[in-house]
C-alpha cells in the first residue's frame, strides 16, 4: 500500500522530535546491529539498505523541522516555511515530494512515496 504523508501541524512534528531525542540509547543499539547487517547474508544486506533509507528520510525530516522551529515567526509563517522546505528538492539535498517507495518506519506494510506539503 502506497501513501503520501500529509504534514498537517508543525506541533505534531515537534512532539515527534522530542521522542527522537529521548530515545538516543535505542539509536546507539540500532547502529551496532546495523553494522552487523553489513557483513551478513544477502537478505540482511537488503534489510540494511532499507533501514539506511529510512534513517536518511527521518534525519532529513528532523532537519527540516529544526530549521522551521528555529524561526521566530507566527504559526502560519512557520507552516509556510515547512511547506516550502518540503517542496524544495535542493533545500536539504532530499526530494520529499516523490521518491522510491519506502516502508514506513512505524508500519512496514505501509509504503511512503512522498510528502504532500500543501495541506
Amino acid at each position: 500500500m502506497e501513501i503520501s504523508i500529509k504534514i498537517l501541524f508543525i506541533d505534531t512534528i515537534l512532539i515527534f522530535l522530542s521522542y527522537v531525542e529521548k530515545f538516543s540509547f535505542i539509536r546507539n543499539n540500532f547502529l551496532i546491529t546495523f553494522q552487523c547487517l553489513k557483513v551478513g547474508k544477502p537478505e540482511w544486506q537488503q534489510r540494511r539498505a532499507v533501514l539506511s533509507r529510512q534513517q536518511k528520510f527521518i534525519v532529513k525530516l528532523v532537519e527540516v523541522v529544526k530549521n522551521v522551529a528555529k524561526e521566530s515567526a507566527n504559526r502560519q509563517k512557520k507552516m509556510e516555511r515547512l511547506q516550502n522546505l518540503l517542496n524544495d528538492e535542493n533545500a536539504l539535498k532530499m526530494n520529499f515530494v516523490k521518491f522510491d517507495p519506502l516502508p514506513f518506519p512505524l508500519d512496514p506494510e505501509v509504503y511512503i512515496t512522498g510528502v504532500v506539503a500543501k495541506e
